[in-house]
C-alpha cells in the first residue's frame, strides 16, 4: 500500500488487517470496511488518523459503544455510516452527539438506539443529513441513494 493513499475500500477486514491499513496510511481520509470481524480493539487504532473524515463500517455487528466513543474522538470526521450495529446503545450515540460537527451520520440495523436518543442527535445536530434505519440499508438488494419520503396524499 503507498502511503499517500487517502481511501481504502476494503472487505473481509479483522483488527490485524485494520491496524496495518493504519500503520502504512497515515493520511487516510475515507475508509469502508465490509467486515463482522473488527472489534473494538481494532477500531481504537483508528485513533491514530487524525484526517479520517468519512468511515463506513457496513457489517458492525461486533462493535459496541466503546468503538462509536473512539470513533467520536476523530477530529476530522465529518461522516459516519454503520450498518448492522446491534451492540450500540443510546450512549454511543450520546458521544457522537457530544463531538458534534457532522455533515452526514447514518446508525441502520442499530435496535438499541431509543426514540428519545435519535430525537436528541437531531436536536443536538440540526444541519446533520442523519438516519436510523431500523433495516440494513445496505444490505438491501437494490439500496436506496437517500431515503424515500412519502409522497403527500394530494399527489
Amino acid at each position: 500500500m503507498p502511503t499517500g493513499q487517502r481511501d481504502v475500500r476494503a472487505i473481509a477486514v479483522d483488527d490485524a488487517r485494520l491496524v496495518a491499513i493504519v500503520n502504512h496510511l497515515p493520511m487516510l481520509d475515507y475508509l469502508l470496511v465490509n467486515s463482522s470481524q473488527i472489534t473494538d480493539v481494532g477500531v481504537v487504532s483508528l485513533a491514530r488518523l487524525n484526517h479520517l473524515r468519512q468511515v463506513v463500517i457496513v457489517d458492525a455487528s461486533a462493535l459496541s459503544d466503546d468503538a462509536i466513543t473512539t470513533l467520536a474522538s476523530l477530529p476530522a470526521l465529518r461522516e459516519l455510516i454503520i450498518e448492522r450495529c446491534p451492540r450500540i446503545t443510546d450512549s454511543g450515540l450520546d458521544a457522537l452527539i457530544t463531538k458534534g460537527g457532522f455533515t452526514s451520520l447514518q446508525l441502520n440495523g442499530c435496535s438499541k438506539l431509543t426514540p428519545e436518543a435519535k430525537q436528541r442527535a437531531r436536536a443536538a445536530m440540526p444541519t446533520c443529513r442523519m438516519f436510523f434505519e431500523d433495516r440494513n440499508i445496505m444490505s438491501m438488494p437494490n439500496p436506496p441513494s437517500q431515503p424515500t419520503r412519502e409522497k403527500d396524499a394530494r399527489g
